[in-house]
């Protein structure tokens, strides 16, 4: 009886200790990498806009400015475009502000509705501080600067680029204008739907031997063809993208 007993005893510890073994410890799955964030844009600094704006400003005003130096700013400065603040206007377009690094506003983008001929367009409003030409007579003399870029339906239909001085007229800033050196105070460069440029200069000038009206006059000069602009440039295509993008509701 005994001997019967033991083999089962034997066999029953055997069993507990196999049953009484640690579980293996499963292996954790290797955690997925976090997927790559898109790296935002990086916009100018106040400082830095107003140094580019001023920059274009007197390059228009002299009509020195070609295609690629305005194309090259308006690509970079729409770069601060801030598209979760969109306001609609009552003319059916929305605006969207254009701000530096820190916050601060440095313009507007407007989005036009289509045309009737089919051509959608954006409208690129900016401003600074006037040369020292205008600040020595009027310290708070502004010069504004307009991009306009319009494209029907794949391809641009124009690309202009406007400027302008807003001063407070002084006897004393008209005396600083003389018969060899008159004062600028507008310009534009605009391109066609075939590429072709003009540029003009808007200035006043003094005539000394004026006899009808004060010899101050303000003469825009006509439209001087400029070059042709390569609207196959891929910063044109770049630009075609965000008006598509910024027209959807």
């Amino acid at each position: 009886m005994t001997k019967c007993a033991l083999p089962g005893l034997v066999l029953g510890i055997a069993a507990v200790a196999c049953s009484t073994e640690p579980p293996k410890q499963s292996v954790p799955a290797p955690m997925p990498e976090p997927a790559a964030q898109p790296t935002p844009a990086v916009s100018w600094s106040r400082s830095e806009y107003d140094e580019h704006i001023r920059r274009l400003v007197d390059a228009l005003n002299g009509e020195t400015a070609s295609f690629p130096e305005v194309l090259e700013f308006t690509v970079e400065a729409l770069k601060g475009l801030d598209p979760t603040h969109r306001e609609a206007r009552s003319d059916g377009s929305a605006a969207l502000k254009v701000r530096a690094r820190d916050g601060a506003d440095v313009g507007v983008l407007r989005v036009l509705p289509a045309a009737a001929s089919g051509v959608r367009s954006m409208e690129l409003s900016m401003d600074t501080a006037a040369h020292d030409e205008f600040l020595r007579f009027d310290d708070k003399a502004r010069a504004t600067l307009e991009v306009r870029f319009g494209c029907g339906a794949s391809a641009p239909e124009f690309f202009n680029a406007l400027t302008k001085t807003e001063f407070k007229p002084s006897t004393l800033l008209l005396r600083s204008i003389t018969e060899e050196r008159p004062l600028s105070v507008g310009g534009s460069l605009l391109v066609d739907r075939a590429g072709n440029c003009t540029s003009t200069q808007s200035a006043i000038h003094y005539s000394k031997a004026a006899k009808d009206g004060p010899p101050w006059q303000t003469i825009e000069t006509p439209a001087e063809p400029c070059g042709t602009a390569a609207l196959a440039d891929p910063k044109v295509a770049e630009l075609q993208r965000l008006l598509e993008s910024l027209g959807k509701p």
